[in-house]
């Protein structure tokens, strides 16, 4: 047993290397501070595990690129708050599954936009509400799109239009609108019940052409600005293959 005491500060100055060679356990007890200062690299090597107890805070400043390799599992146990800023970009790869369980709510705020791509299928359950507030405009595009539910409510303050092709039918707060070149009145489920509407015969005009041929004003000069300027036109009309002036119309 080798035993060394210093009644006061003990100071070892070491001119070259240092080495300790220490065949069983080692134990350093420090009742103040403890301050180790560096200038190169620091190299520990723990053949089995490692232990640390913190009874305080731990504050650690990496002033360049940190870099942390675990070959098995890690696993954090957080009591309570776990905040992280990234000033800058934050890129997560994960090369298997990932699962997320939140026991309580979960919110999010994004100030930008926003882009997600699932390259296969996606399957969405919620256990009861879903909703949707969009302040501008929602386009969904897909090849087919199926809603199935007991009943579907559309609402909207302006009108609702559903289009094929050429044909569209429109609901407005003034009625319903159909545009179609064909309905089908024999469809499954009663089919669409429509009336022949009668369809008006408009009379040809009595004359197939007239044409002006001179405007006579009733004033040459106008007194006032207020003063309304008429005028008599002189008409023809084009009547069995003849032009003629007619006094049937002004």
């Amino acid at each position: 047993l080798l035993s060394f005491r210093a009644q006061k500060n003990l100071k070892t100055h070491v001119l070259n290397d240092e080495y300790k060679h220490i065949e069983n356990n080692s134990k350093l007890l420090v009742e103040n501070d403890k301050e180790e200062t560096i200038q190169k690299d620091s190299i520990i090597t723990v053949g089995e595990e490692e232990r640390k107890s913190i009874k305080a805070n731990k504050i650690l400043t990496v002033e360049k690129e940190s870099i942390t390799t675990v070959k098995q599992d890690c696993e954090e146990h957080i009591l309570k708050d776990f905040i992280t800023i990234v000033k800058d970009d934050l890129k997560t790869i994960v090369e298997n599954n990932v699962t997320k369980r939140i026991k309580g709510t979960k919110t999010e705020y994004i100030e930008q936009d926003v882009k997600k791509k699932y390259l296969q299928n996606m399957f969405l359950q919620i256990g009861k509400d879903y909703r949707l507030d969009v302040i501008n405009s929602y386009h969904l595009k897909a090849n087919t799109v199926k809603y199935q539910a007991k009943t579907i409510e559309l609402e909207a303050t302006n009108g609702i239009s559903l289009k094929c092709g050429g044909n569209v039918l429109t609901v407005d707060p003034s009625g319903i609108f159909l545009k179609a070149g064909t309905v089908d009145t024999t469809s499954s489920n009663g089919g669409v019940s429509a009336k022949n509407v009668p369809k008006v015969e408009i009379p040809k005009p009595l004359y197939e052409k007239v044409r002006v041929v001179e405007l006579i004003p009733t004033i040459t000069k106008q007194d006032e600005i207020t003063q309304v300027l008429e005028y008599e036109a002189i008409v023809e009309k084009f009547y069995n293959g003849v032009w003629s002036k007619t006094t049937d119309l002004t």
